[in-house]
C-alpha cells in the first residue's frame, strides 16, 4: 500500500513540474514580448523627447498594463505620416471668373479699364 502511495507521490510531483515549467516558459514568452514592445515604446518615446530611456525605464514600461502604453504609443506617434491626401475638388472655392469665356473676360476687363 505505500509503495501505491509513493508511486502517486511521484506521479503528482512530476505532473507539478511539468506544469510549473510549461507555466515558466509561458511567462518568459509573456515577458520576452513586453520587454520587446516596452522596447519599441521607449525608442518612439526617445524620438519624441530627445530623452534616451535606461533599462530600468524599458522595464517599467513593460510592466504597464497594455491600455495605458497603447495610450503613450498613439502619444508618441509613429514619426511617419502616411499621407496627408489631396486636394478635393468637391470644396473646390467658384469664383466669377470659373466657366467664363474668353470673350466675357474681354468684354469684363474692358469695362474694368474705365
Amino acid at each position: 500500500m505505500s509503495t501505491d502511495l509513493n508511486l502517486v507521490a511521484d506521479v503528482l510531483e512530476k505532473t507539478a513540474d511539468y506544469i510549473e515549467a510549461v507555466e515558466a516558459q509561458k511567462t518568459a514568452k509573456d515577458t520576452e514580448e513586453r520587454t520587446k514592445a516596452a522596447s519599441a515604446l521607449a525608442d518612439q518615446l526617445t524620438d519624441v523627447t530627445g530623452e534616451h530611456f535606461d533599462q530600468e525605464m524599458v522595464d517599467k514600461l513593460a510592466g504597464l498594463e497594455p491600455e495605458v502604453a497603447n495610450v503613450l504609443s498613439k502619444l508618441a506617434g509613429t514619426g511617419a505620416v502616411d499621407s496627408l491626401g489631396g486636394p478635393d475638388d468637391k470644396d473646390k472655392v467658384k469664383t466669377a471668373s470659373d466657366g467664363v469665356s474668353p470673350a466675357e473676360q474681354r468684354f469684363v476687363g474692358w469695362l474694368n479699364s474705365e
